[in-house]
């Protein structure tokens, strides 16, 4: 009876961090991967001066590069995950300049990760179409699958 009072107020302390030494809460593998583009301009790789992406969801636009990045190699670029499939995306290469719209068509597959990350979306069947083509004059794709962030999915050529 003697050390019953010890026991009481060390084993909550015990459980206590044993129960938050877990692992499993930090999300270490990553969560839905963007698209990473890179830039062309007479077949070799290009840095623009300054780059302005938008990305056009429903009711709103989400400005990727809010302010013009100095000579910029790459882009990653979030892709919508409401299940529509496709995600339109303007480009320009001046602030009061023309504007290069794109659609990006995907399908959407869901990944369980791990308990801190949760599900993450992946893409299959990528490719892109130009709809209005200045100052980009076309697009090449250079993967069907966006599973992370380490390969470039589309070269923009200007």
């Amino acid at each position: 009876m003697k050390y019953f009072k010890y026991l009481i107020g060390i084993l909550p302390f015990a459980l206590l961090f044993t129960a938050c030494n877990q692992a499993d809460d930090i999300c270490t593998e990553g969560g839905t991967p963007k698209m990473k583009v890179k830039f062309r301009k007479d077949g070799k790789i290009y840095n623009p001066d300054t780059l302005y992406v938008d990305v056009l969801y429903a009711n709103d636009t989400l400005h990727i590069t809010p302010t013009p990045l100095i000579e910029p190699d790459s882009i990653l670029i979030p892709l919508k995950v409401n299940g529509e499939g496709f995600t339109d995306i303007l480009v320009k290469t001046r602030e009061k300049g023309s504007v290069s719209k794109l659609k990006v068509s995907y399908k959407e597959t869901s990944q369980y990760v791990s308990p801190g990350c949760g599900v993450r979306k992946i893409y299959d069947d990528v490719s892109a179409s130009l709809l209005t083509p200045n100052p980009i004059t076309s697009v090449q794709s250079n993967v069907t699958q966006i599973h992370d962030e380490t390969r470039t999915a589309l070269y923009f050529n200007f």
